[in-house]
């Protein structure tokens, strides 16, 4: 059994997808009050020529469908949310199996209301929900955990993203994300050039070993080489960089040179901006339902060399007939200079198009 120490007045979120073959982001009202139990479980879709990552969701994905993919649940929490689900009508999310969320019911942030790249207003439009619930019986107010969600969708509409985190427990809180090619889109793979998508990323920053949430903001490039490397099946070649990082706390505050401060204290070399994230080059990166995963990290220079900042991994998906568009999620871990022994995760989500 999962057990996690409620930080008051921190973030508390967490998200899974449905486990059917219908769209979790639903686009009308969210009628859906059903409680069924979340019976999908890993596909066992065979990983393309062994690197290849699969989460779970789609279980017989094809070039010309609609696809999902969601965290997988794990021992330290990710995965738990259940059913989300987006109301176009009146701006808000709905998310089941999150403990002291209000009614499910998550409002577009009041304080921070979207996120972008620094000096822009979107295209992630943030999410939260009710600070307290009353008893229907007394009358009383009962605090709730204070939840975040980010979510935005491709120009076409034919790709989302949305992630959850929180900063409401430690260590991890409960938490997750899904990324999705929507019904009536597909995507073409070509077998020969190479191609260039841009756009925005945001994301969500909880910590391991403290409570409190950040919120993160770049510009990402995709480039992906589609006939090479050699081989018949997912050998296209992905390079990407996110760059012109910032960070900022709930408020909207900018944090970023604080982070600069420390490490700058810490390894004795002065830093001006955060380093680029560069996903890391390899085969076995694009399958032919345009699926997408592999490892990305930064990398800072220290009095001693180089030294990786930050690692992880990222899983995205293709759609369009060129292919004209690319969304998908980062996960990333470091450690945080401001405070010896605590631990950073980033969630981010990006969608770049040509």
């Amino acid at each position: 059994m999962i057990w996690r120490s409620a930080i008051v007045l921190s973030v508390a979120l967490s998200l899974a997808a449905c486990g059917n073959e219908t769209n979790p982001f639903d686009t009308t009202e969210a009628t859906d009050t059903t409680t069924d139990e979340d019976t999908t479980t890993d596909d066992g879709l065979d990983q393309i020529n062994g690197d290849n990552v699969t989460l779970p969701g789609t279980a017989n994905p094809t070039p010309d469908t609609g696809l999902y993919r969601y965290e997988e649940m794990t021992e330290d929490g990710d995965g738990f949310a259940l059913r989300p689900m987006y109301s176009a009508s009146s701006d808000t999310f709905s998310f089941d199996n999150l403990a002291f969320d209000g009614a499910n019911l998550f409002n577009r942030d009041d304080v921070v209301p979207s996120l972008g790249p620094a000096g822009g207003s979107g295209p992630f439009a943030v999410y939260e929900n009710p600070e307290t619930v009353t008893d229907p019986v007394n009358g009383k107010d009962i605090d709730q955990l204070p939840y975040k969600a980010i979510y935005a969708a491709s120009t076409s509409g034919d790709t989302e993203v949305v992630v959850v985190r929180t900063g409401g427990f430690i260590p991890y809180g409960f938490g997750g994300f899904i990324y999705q090619r929507n019904d009536g889109a597909s995507v073409v793979i070509p077998q020969t050039g190479q191609a260039r998508f841009e756009g925005a990323y945001a994301g969500l920053r909880d910590f391991d070993g403290q409570g409190g949430l950040e919120y993160t903001v770049a510009n990402i490039t995709v480039d992906v080489d589609f006939e090479d490397f050699n081989g018949d099946n997912a050998q296209d070649a992905i390079r990407g960089r996110i760059y012109d990082r910032h960070v900022y706390d709930t408020n909207g505050t900018e944090v970023t040179q604080d982070i600069l401060d420390a490490l700058t204290a810490q390894n004795g070399v002065t830093y001006n901006s955060l380093p680029v994230l560069l996903m890391d080059i390899g085969p076995n990166t694009v399958d032919v339902n345009g699926e997408a995963s592999g490892t990305l990290q930064s990398t800072i220079v220290t009095t001693s060399g180089t030294e990786v900042l930050e690692s992880g991994s990222y899983y995205a998906v293709l759609s369009g007939a060129a292919p004209d568009e690319i969304t998908g999620v980062v996960v990333i871990e470091s450690s945080d200079p401001r405070v010896d022994g605590i631990t950073v995760r980033e969630t981010g989500a990006f969608i770049a198009e040509r």
